[in-house]
């Protein structure tokens, strides 16, 4: 990343980044246990002592709190070993995978919400809709959506299913705009067809709606000034990510080897909505 406009944006990225991490540090130390383990799972941010010291105080809360009865800290302490995130800093410790899985399962036969979803997303086909349903009917949103998310890859209840999703899109659900928009342009099952143009539309009207998915994928799909774009959206909504801080260098780069100026992209780019570069 030479270039100074890379540099200048990938800085702002980091600054914002650095914010999200030390609100999730405060929480921690404020007593939010998720975000205890939300922090150690930015490896790339933090070096392996703050990590474990993170990852520790996470899965010791939850797996205290999960041998006094709650279900809900048994499934994320389940998930934490599964995931790896502090057994992979200390390869000395042993991870206990299967009965990981089972603290899970247990977790959502008992009722917890977070447990079927986290097994929802263990699973595949129809234990997969099995479990999300549970968690969808334990009061858990995700659940719903993603129950509907598999049926439309099975093929399953069509009808129904991209009404719903249709809804969701509609009513200012990005992620319902942004599966759509995957939907039509990966796959040819009995729901959907492949069609470029409405997965574009779907995938622009995801980035319209803060999902930085859709932002992404549409970037995939674009060329020259529109593909810088679309990535920088994507950059802006969600920081710090790489494949896409690689896809916006990349562009960026392709802009200059074609002849442009920094100032001649950054004006451009202001032009097709990419605000933060507006003078």
């Amino acid at each position: 990343m030479k270039k100074s406009f890379i540099l200048a944006g990938v800085l702002c990225a980091n600054l914002a980044f650095g914010s999200v991490l030390d609100k999730l540090v405060d929480e921690c130390y404020a007593g939010s246990w998720y975000s205890c383990f939300s922090a150690a799972s930015e490896d790339s941010n933090l070096g392996l002592d703050s990590r474990a010291f993170y990852a520790q105080k996470a899965i010791t809360k939850f797996k205290s709190e999960c041998e006094k009865g709650d279900q809900d800290s048994c499934a994320r302490y389940g998930n934490f070993i599964i995931q790896d995130i502090y057994f992979s800093i200390d390869e000395n410790l042993k991870k206990p995978i299967e009965e990981a899985k089972e603290l899970i399962k247990n977790s959502c036969d008992s009722g917890s919400a977070v447990g079927c979803l986290i097994m929802g997303g263990q699973s595949k086909g129809k234990e997969a809709i099995l479990y999300y349903q549970k968690a969808c009917d334990a009061g858990e949103e995700n659940g719903c959506r993603s129950a509907e998310i598999v049926k439309l890859d099975l093929g399953k209840d069509c009808e129904n299913v991209l009404k719903k999703m249709n809804e969701w899109c509609e009513g200012g659900e990005g992620f319902a705009c942004f599966q759509l928009g995957y939907e039509y342009e990966r796959y040819d099952t009995k729901c959907v067809k492949k069609d470029a143009a409405k997965s574009d539309k779907l995938y622009e009207r995801a980035c319209e709606l803060k999902d930085s998915s859709g932002c992404f994928y549409r970037g995939l799909g674009a060329k020259g000034i529109e593909r810088f774009v679309w990535f920088d959206k994507s950059d802006e909504i969600d920081p710090h990510i790489e494949e896409t801080e690689v896809e916006l260098d990349g562009a960026y780069e392709s802009l200059i080897s074609s002849g442009m100026t920094d100032e001649q992209i950054k004006a451009e780019a202001c032009k097709l909505g990419a605000k933060r570069h507006c003078k």
